[in-house]
């Protein structure tokens, strides 16, 4: 039974997209929705946004693959220290902590500062889509503090899945 959902997300347009979808749905309760997304360290980005490759967007920007960037705009993002915001929210966590990270690219920075801030255990699970860089330094952090993995497409180059648990 899941009590409390934290959701973070930079753009503006799919955080309006989202919460839109989350009071259709009557999850609005459950969700704590906020416009800003994590990291290592708190900064305001200015980035191309582009609505057509929303799924392919990130801290970077737009992905290297992404050829058209003709209906780009550029946009704010703020980005704020994922250590902080669980020492902010800590107290309204479950027995039981799940973690997904989905966040084209800062999924480097963002297990980087769980580490070197021993906040990683504070999650039983994590579900984390890597992308470029490969698996191997979030897989290296995980198995430091004796997660379990399970890791997809390590081969490939460009984007695969870790689930990691206690």
């Amino acid at each position: 039974n899941c009590i409390n959902t934290f959701s973070f997300e930079p753009f503006k347009k799919t955080f309006d997209f989202a919460n839109k979808n989350f009071k259709i749905n009557d999850f609005s309760k459950k969700i704590n929705a906020f416009n800003y997304g994590l990291g290592d360290f708190e900064r305001i980005l200015e980035i191309d946004y582009n609505e057509t490759y929303k799924g392919s967007m990130g801290i970077n920007g737009l992905a290297d693959y992404i050829n058209d960037k003709s209906n780009s705009i550029r946009t704010q993002l703020m980005i704020k220290n994922i250590s902080f915001v669980i020492d902010e929210y800590k107290t309204d966590f479950a027995s039981k902590v799940f973690a997904k990270i989905d966040c084209e690219g800062a999924e480097y920075e963002i297990m980087e500062n769980l580490d070197k801030n021993n906040k990683i255990k504070i999650f039983d699970f994590y579900m984390i889509e890597w992308h470029i860089k490969g698996p191997e330094s979030i897989i290296n952090i995980l198995k430091k503090h004796n997660y379990k993995i399970l890791s997809f497409n390590e081969s490939a180059n460009d984007i695969g899945m870790i689930y990691a648990f206690k």
